[in-house]
């Protein structure tokens, strides 16, 4: 989804692809330096099922100029229950590592990023990462609450006025492609990452109920902030 022309996407021909953690990082930045702006999307499981009963969200992404998968293709047998099973653990980790590369890299270079999140408690958690982890990085967080034209447009005015290097975006699928086909060509940005699984990742996501129904959500997320941050 670069600035570049295209032709219109072949869907069943666009796969994602797998890349060592370093090396995806080292084709973010890549694009993130270049004449153009990019975009970068990472392909949870949520995502593939969305896209497979939405023709037109599939094509969005499938223009994308490059998509990600966390899962090493010779290291998973088609059928395979048991690395279907973990699956969502190897995404997790690669999501984590790919992260912290790029955030090291970030925050080494003293560049900007701005986030774009659904979750308040996921925002508090990168926040406190950022803060440990990267504090030469100019940072930025903007929360979704409604999902009105008025906040959506409140957050690109945002987003042009500081000009982050990076734009990341953790939002459910289909609001996070709803906000790109609406206000990607408005963006001033290197480049957007689209990581829908985001919150998840950094365990910022809904609270189990059964957690909550034994009144641990406080527990559970401080747990979760611990397991994150360290």
């Amino acid at each position: 989804m670069s600035e570049a022309s295209h032709s219109e996407p072949d869907i069943q021909q666009t796969k994602p692809q797998y890349l060592p953690e370093d090396e995806a990082v080292e084709e973010t930045l890549i694009r993130m330096k270049a004449a153009e702006r990019h975009t970068i999307w990472f392909l949870s499981e949520e995502d593939a099922a969305y896209c497979r009963q939405n023709e037109e969200g599939a094509a969005f992404m499938a223009a994308s100029d490059l998509i990600l998968s966390g899962t090493d293709p010779e290291d998973q047998e088609a059928g395979s229950e048991t690395k279907t099973e973990s699956s969502s653990s190897d995404v997790e980790k690669y999501t984590i590592n790919y992260l912290r590369g790029l955030l090291s890299y970030l925050n080494e270079t003293r560049r900007t990023i701005y986030l774009v999140m659904k979750s308040g408690n996921a925002c508090s958690v990168i926040i406190n990462y950022l803060e440990k982890h990267a504090p030469d990085l100019d940072h930025h967080i903007a929360i979704i609450t409604e999902g009105s034209q008025a906040e959506a447009d409140s957050i690109v005015n945002d987003i042009n006025a500081v000009l982050p290097d990076l734009v990341l975006f953790g939002l459910p699928i289909d609001a996070q492609i709803s906000f790109m086909q609406e206000y990607y060509p408005m963006m001033n940005t290197r480049i957007c990452i689209c990581m829908s699984s985001l919150e998840h990742v950094v365990g910022g996501g809904e609270v189990p109920e059964i957690i909550k129904k034994l009144h641990l959500t406080g527990i559970y997320q401080w747990i979760q902030k611990g397991k994150n941050t360290r």
